[in-house]
């Protein structure tokens, strides 16, 4: 797993290329102090994920794609709906209503009214659906992706086969199928 620092260097690399190419336009927050941070965890009795307090110190709160880190000041103890009373929100993902939740021991999980609540990484959430979104981004316009971002395993990560890519081919074979 990649720290919080690595991944939100790459949503910024990432985000950047969206933007001179203007495919897309991003607003990046300024972090928060660890002071503020410290202060909630006292008046509120609880403590934050760390992933989470390491990543609105670096951008107090994120929004893409229905994706979303709350900052600090919109987090709040939920009273409903009954199986997310008493968790604190700290985020949505998928745009559906779904939760990223903390518990008062800095604990993170998904929430979801289908399938409950799951424990997970505060950074797994970041890679898995902040980054997957953006990657996505530079799929859908056959853009190529930096070295080192994101997978940190291949310098392309562009659909195998686009939608003309597939229809030359399957011309090429209904040509060579003539042929015979």
């Amino acid at each position: 797993m990649y720290s919080i620092k690595e991944l939100y260097k790459d949503i910024e690399v990432l985000a950047g290329i969206l933007e001179e190419n203007k495919v897309d336009a991003f607003r990046f927050t300024a972090g928060i102090e660890q002071e503020l941070i410290e202060r909630w965890e006292r008046e509120n009795v609880s403590m934050l994920p760390q992933g989470y307090k390491e990543f609105i110190g670096l951008c107090n709160g994120f929004r893409y794609c229905g994706t979303e880190v709350f900052p600090l000041e919109r987090v709040e103890v939920l009273s409903a709906p009954d199986e997310f009373e008493g968790y604190y929100c700290i985020g949505t993902y998928i745009g559906d209503g779904s939760l990223m939740l903390s518990d008062r021991n800095g604990k993170c999980y998904y929430g979801d009214h289908a399938f409950g609540i799951k424990e997970v990484e505060f950074e797994t959430f970041v890679q898995d659906d902040i980054l997957r979104h953006i990657k996505e981004v530079f799929v859908d316009n056959n853009m190529e992706i930096p070295e080192n971002i994101y997978t940190r395993e291949s310098k392309k990560e562009k659909p195998i086969l686009s939608h003309n890519r597939y229809l030359e081919i399957l011309e090429k074979i209904k040509a060579e199928k003539e042929k015979e």
